[in-house]
Order: structure tokens, then sequence, then C-alpha cells
């Protein structure tokens, strides 16, 4: 028992050493730090001080002699150099808290230092405010100055602005040179001087640099009431005003060049409707400074059909949108659609081209793709190729197929047009004046009377004027008709004689007429198409056939577009919804 009691009193004692110099042994390190606070552990670490002293010994030389006698003990060494290795590590954390904590100290203490500094600022800048204070005040004393010099001034000015200038002559009535507008086009130099002199005889001197007037062709009103230019063959002043190239190499315009060429019939057909267009067509392209590219442009759009529609909703021979003719004045009515005017319409077409020329900066491929899909489109296309670093030319933009093909086609007739003889096509000979004229009517008209009162085919004028869809004048919507200037004397004095058509009775005799014409009592209605719906259908509702339905809507395919309004004849509209 005394032997057991004495190797517990050595194990204890040398835990206690261990734990003194930081190598306790023991993996509970919450105990020890308990035992730490008991007045018995005090008392072990004064005798251990006083022991390290007596004997001038080092720490490291303490702890090798208990760790010896530890590991004689039986304790692990893997353990005990763990323990060593964590309380070295806990040891530098804490000094680090110390360091930081100083650290945080000193800098509190420097910014500390910065406040009477920014206090100083202050100051110094409110001893600026003083000075433009002063500043101000030194300039406010200038004023009054100012006003005393301006004062012992004023008698001076006075004095001087009461003298009298001195006696002129009057120059004689005769010798003076009468005021000339000036209009300064090319150079401010007048065009002519006038100089009166005494016997009334009036000196006409040239000026010394006299400007170079362009010939513009102009329209020359002779008394047979033709217009003409001062110039050769139609034809040949189309080829004189074509600026843009052919692009022959490019794949496309031969595709559409063979496409072309591959019906000659047609295109004599189209070169022949053209020759009623195409004097005015030039005419406003001259005057406007347009190559005369453009006046083929109405092959492409509509073969120089100006009753053309399209399933978009285009119309006229420039195919205008309802919107796009209304932006550029063509006004629409359910007997009126000015779309179809020649004379408006293209009038309206080369304004619209003109403005859309100046967005893209002259380019007119680049024009006449904006005017077949929209411009906004085409500054999208060029946007997104700018931003891959593409070219932002016509032909490297991404468009659809139809606009890809558009400028492809106005060069292969310009091709076809340059060289007629190559590809078979003939072109009819036109003399170089206009074919149609233009006259005011103030009233509402028949045109089929009066074209029959003139003696000539009821057709006649109603051809030349489908923008008024029933065949009669409306002088609230436009007062211009379109005349054959070969008849134009005859139809003036039929125009003259034709009656007045109330256009209220028209339109109650019109109703009449179709009720008693149609012996199985049909009436129209207009049905909104469905999602979903096909011509079939709304036959089979209304009691009809898919081509009466075509036919009433003057529809090229049975393509139907969900929301538009379709007119359907049918016998009782009772049996049927209305859409």
């Amino acid at each position: 028992m005394k032997a057991k009691q004495s190797l517990a009193v050595v194990i204890s004692t040398i835990l206690s050493l261990a734990g003194v110099t930081g190598c306790s042994t023991t993996p509970e390190v919450k105990q020890t730090n308990k035992y730490q606070k008991t007045a018995k552990y005090q008392k072990n670490q004064k005798s251990i001080q006083y022991r390290k002293i007596a004997r001038n010994v080092s720490d490291r030389q303490i702890f090798n002699e208990i760790y010896a006698d530890a590991v004689a003990l039986g304790f692990d060494k893997r353990t005990m150099l763990n323990y060593k290795k964590q309380k070295s590590r806990y040891n530098r954390h804490l000094a680090n808290r110390k360091r930081q904590t100083s650290r945080y100290k000193r800098t509190t203490k420097k910014y500390a230092q910065y406040t009477p500094r920014y206090k100083r600022t202050i100051e110094k800048y409110a001893q600026r405010t003083s000075r433009y204070k002063r500043t101000t005040k030194k300039y406010a004393q200038h004023t009054p100055r100012y006003k005393r010099a301006y004062k012992r001034s004023a008698p001076i000015a006075k004095r001087y602005t009461k003298r009298y200038p001195a006696y002129v002559a009057p120059t004689p009535r005769y010798y003076r040179t009468p005021y000339v507008r000036q209009v300064v086009s090319y150079n401010p130099a007048p065009r002519y001087r006038q100089v009166f002199r005494p016997n009334n005889r009036i000196w006409v001197r040239p000026a010394i640099h006299r400007p170079q007037i362009q010939n513009r062709p102009r329209f020359n009103t002779n008394s047979n009431h033709q217009q003409t230019y001062n110039m050769g063959n139609m034809w040949n002043r189309v080829k004189g005003g074509f600026r843009m190239g052919t692009e022959l190499h490019n794949p496309t315009v031969q595709k559409v060049l063979r496409h072309y060429t591959s019906n000659p019939a047609r295109l004599n057909r189209i070169f022949l409707r053209s020759t009623q267009y195409m004097h005015f067509i030039l005419y406003e392209l001259k005057r406007r400074g347009m190559p005369t590219e453009l006046a083929l442009l109405p092959m492409v759009e509509s073969a120089f059909k100006n009753r053309a529609l399209s399933r978009s909703g285009a119309a006229g021979m420039w195919q205008f949108m309802p919107a796009t003719g209304k932006d550029f004045g063509l006004r629409r009515a359910t007997s009126f659609d000015a779309r179809m005017d020649i004379f408006a319409s293209t009038r309206a077409a080369l304004t619209y081209l003109q403005k859309i020329n100046r967005e893209f900066n002259g380019d007119w491929y680049l024009t006449l793709a904006a005017y077949n899909i929209g411009q906004n489109r085409v500054h999208r296309e060029i946007a997104k190729n700018r931003l891959k670093g593409r070219r932002t030319d016509y032909w490297s933009l991404s468009l659809p197929k139809e606009t890809r093909e558009y400028v492809p086609r106005l060069l292969a007739y310009k091709e076809i047009f340059l060289h007629p003889q190559k590809y078979g096509v003939r072109l009819p000979s036109v003399s170089n004046h206009a074919v149609i004229a233009q006259t005011s009517v103030n009233r509402a008209i028949d045109l089929r009377q009066a074209a029959r009162i003139a003696g000539l085919p009821a057709f006649t004028l109603v051809r030349l004027n489908p923008h008024f869809k029933n065949g009669i004048t409306n002088p609230r919507l436009s007062r211009k008709i379109v005349l054959p200037r070969q008849h134009v004397e005859r139809l003036r004095n039929a125009i003259q004689r034709a009656p007045t058509v109330k256009i209220k009775r028209y339109s109650y005799r019109a109703k009449r007429k179709s009720r008693y014409y149609s012996k199985k009592r049909t009436h129209i209605v207009r049905h909104r198409v469905r999602r979903g719906e096909t011509l079939q259908n709304i036959a089979v509702r209304y009691g009809t056939t898919i081509t009466k339905i075509m036919r009433l809507n003057r529809m090229r395919n049975t393509r139907l577009i969900t929301g538009s309004r379709l007119k359907i004849a049918t016998r009782n509209t009772s049996r049927y919804r209305r859409g």
C-alpha cells in the first residue's frame, strides 16, 4: 500500500511539472485548467519557480527531465508531442491577437490625430469665403465709379449728336439705279446690270462672272395640249439617267435574269403597259435628281398594273401599304383609294424613296431594301453586322428571301432593258410625249357615262381612274381625274355635259339593282376569320361555295389570315350567325 501511494505522488508531481512547462501529457485540457485555479497549484508553481532559480537551468532542460520521467512511467510519446504542438499554436494565436489589438489602438490614435487637421481645413475654407466676400465688396465699390464715369461722359455724347450733317444735293432721278431683287444661287454677282441714262435708253450689260445654268428638262405646254421634253427618244432618256451598277457577277441576279428571260411575251406586255406612265415618272425623277433606274421599279412591284392588290394589303402600281400611304397623304374611303391614283401615288413613292435615301446616306440598294421591308428592319440587320464585325452593305445583310431578291429583280429588268435583242424582247416605239393628262372636276359624275357622251368606250376613263372604285368621282376626296391625252378636248366637253350624280341616290339605286338582278335574293354579310377556320368550313356554314367566296373577295389562293373580314353572299342571313 505504501509503495502504491508513493508511485501516485510521483506521477502527480510529474504531471504538475509538465503542466507548468506547457508539456502536460494528459489529453483532458479542461481538467488541467480547473486544477490551475486551485490554491495547491499556485503553491506548487511557486516552488517550481524557486527550484528553477536555485538550479539555474532553462525551461528546456526541465522539460526534458520531465519528458524522460514520463516516458519511463509509460506515457505515449506521440500524444505528448501533439499536445506540445497544440500548445504552441494556441500561444501564437494569443500573440497575434495581442499584436492586432495593439495595432488597432495605434490606428485609432493615428486617426484621432487627423481630426485637428480636418478642423484646420474647415477653417482655411472659411477664410477663403471671407476673402470672396471682401472681393465682392471690392467690386461693388466699382459700381458707383462706373456710374459717375457714365454720368460724366453723357454730356459729351449728347454734344456730338447735336451736330447736323452736311447738305448733300439729291441725285437726279434718271441717274438712279433701280432696285433689282437678286437671287443668290451659284454666284452672288447679279446676272445683268441695268444703267439708266438721261436719254431714257437702257443699257443692258452682262455681269462679268455669269453663272452656268444647267439645262434641266421642263414641260413645254403647246397649243395642242401636249407636254414634251426637248430631248430624243423616251427610252434613251431612261438609259441616260442610270446610276446604279449591273452586278451581273452576282448569282442571285443571274438566277432572276434566267427566270425573267424564259418568258419574253410577259416582258413585252410589261414594257407595253409601262408606256402610259413612263413619261410622267421620268419627269418626276429628273425634277428631283434621282436615278432613272427607279422608273423600272413598278415592274418589280406590280408589273405596271395600277389595280394590283397584294395579299398583305398593298395596293396600286407602287404597292403602298395602308399605313404608309396615309403618312404620305394617300387617302382611303369605301369608294376611294388614292394609292391607285397614278399621279398622287408616284409623287408619294418618290418622296418616300428620297426620305429613306437620306436615312441611308445615299445608298440606293439599302434604300430599295427598306422600301420593301421597312427601315427599322434594315437598321437592325446593319447593327447586328456591326457587332459581329461584318460588312454592312446590302449583299452582306441577313434579310428575308423576298427582300434579298428585290434589288436583283430591278437589276435584271435593267439588264433586259439595256440589251433587249439579246434576250428576245422588243421595246415598243414610243414618241417622247405624255400619253395621259390630268384635269379637275368639281362635281360627282359617272365616268362611264362621260366616256359614252364623248363617243368612246365606257371603260376608257374607268381604266385610268381606278382610285374611284365605283366609277363615280367624289370631289370631297379628290377633284383630279386622269384622261388620255389623245382625246383631251373631246372628254373635257363631255365632262361638262355629263349630268351630276347624287351619291346617296346612286348607292340606293345600286342596292335595289343588285337585289333585282339576283333572283335568289342574296345578301352580303361580313365574316371575321377565326383561328383554325378554313374556306370549306365557312362555305358550309353560310351555304355557299369556295369559288364564290374567293371571287367576291378577289382571293388568289385559299390562305386565310386570322382576324381578317370576308364578304360572303348568302341567301338568308337569319339562318346563319354573322361573323
